[in-house]
C-alpha cells in the first residue's frame, strides 16, 4: 500500500495562496566587494527561461553577457538611471560590472543566489554554463 498523503482541496488551496506570495520573493544577497548586501527581486520564471533559451553560445562572453542581464533583472537597485549616470555607462546593463569592479566572483555569488530562487542553483550544468 502507497503511504502517501492524499492532498485536499484546501491544501491545494493553501498551496496557492503560499505560490502567490512566493512570486514576490525577494532576497539579500551579500556582496563582500560592496560591504553590504543587494537586494534581488523574483522575475518571472518564464522571463529567466527565456533568457536561459538565449543562451545556445556557451562562449564565455555569451556567459557574462547573460550572467549581466540576469542580475540587471532581478536587481531594482541597479536599474537607477541617477546611478548609471554616476557610473558613467554606456548601456544601461554596463552597471553590473561598474558596480561590481569587474569581479566575476560577485558576479557568480549574486546569480548563483538568482538561480536559487527558481530552484536552479544545484542543477547540473545550469551552474557551471553560468559560471564559466
Amino acid at each position: 500500500m502507497d503511504n502517501s498523503k492524499r492532498l485536499t482541496l484546501e491544501a491545494l488551496m493553501a498551496k496557492a495562496e503560499q505560490r502567490k506570495q512566493e512570486k514576490y520573493e525577494i532576497r539579500q544577497v551579500e556582496v563582500p566587494s560592496l560591504g553590504g548586501a543587494l537586494q534581488l527581486e523574483k522575475i518571472p520564471l518564464t522571463r529567466i527561461a527565456s533568457m536561459m533559451d538565449d543562451l545556445g553560445d556557451t562562449s564565455m562572453s555569451a556567459n557574462l553577457a547573460f550572467n549581466v542581464d540576469l542580475i540587471y533583472a532581478c536587481c531594482p537597485m541597479l536599474r537607477n538611471t541617477k546611478l548609471q549616470a554616476a557610473y558613467e555607462v554606456a548601456a544601461p546593463t554596463d552597471i553590473v560590472c561598474a558596480v561590481l569592479g569587474d569581479n566575476m566572483m560577485e558576479i557568480n555569488r549574486i546569480v548563483a543566489a538568482i538561480l536559487d530562487m527558481y530552484g536552479l542553483a544545484d542543477v547540473t550544468g545550469i551552474k557551471d554554463a553560468v559560471k564559466n
